[in-house]
C-alpha cells in the first residue's frame, strides 16, 4: 500500500482497538484471526471459523512469533496477508474471465 494511503487506513487502530483491552497473547492463533477478521468488519466476535480470511490471518501469525509482537505489529502483519491474499484473488477473477473470454 502507498505510504499516503497507509497514513489514512483505519484497519490498524481497528484492529488496535479490537485486541487492546483483552489478554489476547494468551490466546490461540484462531482466536486471534477470527477477532481480528470481526474487526476488520466492524462486526461482533466471533466472526465464524469457515471464513477464509480467519485462515489467511491465522497462517500469517502461525509464520512468525506473534506473541511477541506489539498489537499494532500484529495488525501490519495481519492487514499485509489480507491484502496479498485479496490481491491473488483478483488476479484469479482475472485470469479467470481472460479463460473465459477465450472460450467463447
Amino acid at each position: 500500500m502507498p505510504p499516503s494511503r497507509r497514513a489514512h487506513d483505519p484497519r490498524p487502530a481497528l484492529i488496535g482497538a479490537a485486541l487492546g483491552p483483552f489478554a489476547w497473547k494468551g490466546w490461540t492463533e484462531e482466536m486471534v484471526a477470527r477477532r481480528i477478521v470481526a474487526a476488520l468488519d466492524r462486526e461482533p466476535w466471533p466472526v465464524p471459523r469457515s471464513d477464509e480470511r480467519v485462515e489467511v490471518v491465522q497462517d500469517a501469525l502461525a509464520d512468525c512469533r506473534w506473541r511477541v509482537l506489539s498489537s499494532a505489529g500484529l495488525a501490519r502483519r495481519a492487514i499485509a496477508a489480507l491484502d496479498a491474499w485479496q490481491q491473488r484473488r483478483q488476479w484469479l477473477d482475472i485470469e479467470l474471465a481472460w479463460l473465459l473470454d477465450e472460450a467463447s
